[in-house]
């Protein structure tokens, strides 16, 4: 599967340094709006229907990209 670079990183730097500043934007909180979830699920190509599809989230987060996937089926 082909995965989309819409930042256009080309090192794991870059991605450290996109999460670090996003996270101070945030006031050192995480949280991803569904919307977000639902576009990163569509980029992962998670299906719309996910009906008996499983997925782990081994992030840090509040689980709101499972909330999402849990309602796509």
């Amino acid at each position: 599967m082909k995965r989309r670079n819409d930042q256009h990183f080309t090192s794991h730097r870059q991605v450290a340094e996109w999460y670090d500043n996003k996270y101070m934007e945030m006031h050192g909180s995480w949280f991803t709006p569904p919307e977000e979830c639902n576009a990163h699920l569509d980029a992962m190509g998670y299906p719309a229907d996910a009906t008996g599809t499983r997925l782990i989230d081994l992030g840090c987060g509040g689980g709101h990209l499972l909330e999402q996937a849990l309602k796509r089926g």
